[in-house]
Order: structure tokens, then sequence, then C-alpha cells
């Protein structure tokens, strides 16, 4: 069932993006987070692999790995638009499943200034200009973030009930390209035995850091589970940080049930204090930092574990993981200024299961606007 989940979603990332229209071909590396509620259980699956896409040929091949519950699962996936089939073939059993394509996932080609593409932001995002679009389609939430010069996918966020289990996906691109290198991706073997992908190679980083102080903004999804019901809440946000004085800030908007919810969110270190604070209504709730320091945003930091290096657009990318009290996160930033591109964070929020996932931009040195660090006087210190 996991499979065939991420192949589904894939297939519908596969069909919401374009380089001025879809490319005829595509192939790039994807990173993934998924969170499903299953039977009332939070479930976290992490995701690598290659994608390839032949849109003369309307067909979608995925190689990945899938790690979940400890365990890690390979596998090959080759949707065929042509037949409406979908072979799920596993390399260690050398089992070959054939399912029908699942309804909903047309392969057609998109291109800017489609109907069915909302444009909801335009971001910076290392330098380049980016296009944040909504897939305007009643039976999933999907949100991609393309460069506008090229329409080079950069993330992309999907929230879906898939066979009744709500599921929140944030995927990560890199390494894309307009032409695909591996040409037998798509051939069909007759034994179900595919050539195993090769691991990606990884080196030490050097000493980068984030600015001492910065500002940037966000717009994402956040999916969380409150007494049993799942929710998903749009955000958009700008968030200060300031290593010099370990003190952070982010005031942000979340759309729910029709609502716009603003709240500005102070992480005072030094205190180890955070205070989510309603302006309007006056009032403020305070909790513990999820642990005692300000996390060094430095490629040679040894909490951040690398995982993965690729290229977006024309500038190379890294993938950090970091566990931190009540908090798992996975972030990308470019390799050479570590500038935040996107992240996932997986958390429990008074008493709630959630997960964050972000696409970040328009980030300047600099705070310009240090009374977002005020603690009003109605907030309990």
């Amino acid at each position: 069932m996991m499979i065939q989940t991420l192949a589904a979603l894939l297939l519908l990332c596969a069909a919401t993006s374009a380089k001025v229209c879809t490319p005829d071909q595509f192939q790039g590396a994807i990173f993934a987070k998924i969170g499903q509620l299953v039977q009332g259980q939070t479930q976290v699956i992490s995701v690598r692999g290659m994608q390839y896409e032949d849109h003369m040929k309307k067909v979608v091949a995925v190689r990945q790995s899938v790690e979940f519950d400890s365990q890690i699962m390979q596998s090959l996936i080759i949707a065929d638009f042509n037949t409406d089939k979908m072979y799920n073939i596993n390399p260690e059993t050398k089992k070959c499943d054939v399912t029908s394509l699942p309804s909903g996932y047309p392969f057609r080609q998109y291109c800017e200034g489609d109907k069915s593409l909302d444009l909801v932001a335009t971001i910076n995002v290392g330098g380049e200009e980016a296009l944040v679009y909504k897939l305007l389609n009643s039976s999933i939430s999907s949100q991609i973030t393309v460069f506008k010069k090229d329409f080079t996918r950069v993330s992309s966020l999907v929230g879906q009930d898939f066979l009744g289990f709500p599921q929140f996906l944030a995927y990560q691109y890199g390494n894309t390209s307009d032409k695909i290198t591996h040409k037998g991706v798509f051939d069909i073997p007759s034994f179900c035995n595919p050539p195993k992908a090769k691991p990606a190679a990884s080196s030490a980083p050097s000493r980068v850091c984030s600015p001492p102080q910065f500002e940037m903004e966000a717009i994402g999804e956040i999916g969380q589970v409150v007494n049993g019901q799942p929710m998903q809440l749009p955000y958009t946000l700008k968030s200060s940080w300031d290593y010099t004085n370990k003190i952070e800030a982010t005031v942000s908007e979340a759309l729910y049930d029709g609502q716009v919810i603003k709240t500005t969110t102070v992480t005072d270190w030094r205190q180890g204090q955070v205070f989510a604070i309603d302006h309007i209504k006056r009032t403020c709730q305070a909790f513990k930092t999820p642990g005692p320091d300000m996390i060094e945003l430095c490629s040679d930091n040894p909490m951040l574990k690398l995982v993965a290096e690729f290229s977006v657009g024309d500038k190379m990318a890294s993938m950090y993981e970091l566990d931190y009290g009540n908090v798992s996160s996975v972030s990308t930033v470019f390799s050479d200024t570590f500038e935040l591109i996107s992240g996932v964070a997986l958390q429990t929020l008074i008493g709630f299961p959630q997960m964050v996932a972000s696409q970040y931009g328009n980030m300047t040195k600099g705070i310009t606007d240090r009374t977002v660090f005020k603690i009003p006087s109605y907030c309990n210190q």
C-alpha cells in the first residue's frame, strides 16, 4: 500500500510542472517525507530515488528507496498511461504487481498560465525568481514551486486522502534534467528484476554557515491530527533569526475553516522559552524550547546529518537531517551559502502530532525590525 501510495503521488507531481510547457523528457532525484494517519497512529515514511518521465511515450518510472519502521524497501515503479497500467517491481523478491492507474491522474502537459494552475506567490530562491502554484483539483491539495526562467522543479507539497488514509507529503527535487540518461528505465523486465540503483555519493562538508542574523519568508502547509481528526492548513510566514542574541521570531498566517489565524512565535533560547502570541486577542502561551541551545546552521555541526547532495537549478544543494528534542526535521540548503531552500519538521505540539512542510525564499541578511522579538507584558514570563 505504501509503495502504491507514493507512486500515485509521484504521478501527480509528474503532471504538474513544466519548462514553459512540460518538457518532452524529464529526470531528477527525489527526496520525500510522508506523514500519514493509519488506524489512529501517525506514521512517517522517508523516500529517496530517481524519477523519469517521457511525455511523448506517456510513461513515468520511479526508482525509489522507502524507509519505514526501521526497514528499507527498494522498488521500481513504471506507469504506462497508454494502457493505464502501473507496474510495481520488487527487485528483492523478483515480484511484479500490475494494477490500474489511480483515477484523477491525467498525463498531460501544463504550461505557465494554464487555468488548472493557480499562482499563489512569487519568491526569491537562491537569487532566482521562483513561482509557487496550487494545482486546482477537487480531490487532491497540491503545491509546487518552480524556477520562473525555465520551470525547473524545486519542491512540492501534496495532501490527500488515499485508500481512506489521510496523507501529507513533502518533496525536494534535485539534479533535474530535460534528458533521460537511463534509456532502459521504462523497459518492463519479463523476469521483474531491474538493476539496483547506486547509492548517492557523499562528501565531507567544509565550514559554511548561515548569516548570524537574517530574515526570510516561507509558504507551505501544516498537516496535523487533533482529537483523531486530520487537518491541513496552508500558511505563510516571515521569520527573523538572530544567532548573536540567541532569539528567533516568526509571524505566520494560516488558513483554517475559511478563517485566517495570525500568530507570532518568539523563541528565546537564553530563557529556554517559546512564546505563541496572538496580538489581536492579547493571549500568550509559553512552552519550553525543544533543546538547551539554538541550533547553529553550519555544515560542520555534528548534530546535522548530511544525507544527500544534488543540484537545484544551477547551484549545488545539501540535505541535512536533525533530531532535536521532540522535533525531527529535514532541511535543504544551498551548499555554498547555507541559505534554506525547503524543510520538513515533524513534532508534537500541545499533545497533537504535526508535520510542517515549507518552501523558503526572499532571504536577506540582517534584522530590519527588532520589535518582532519583543515579548508583550501580558505574557507570563
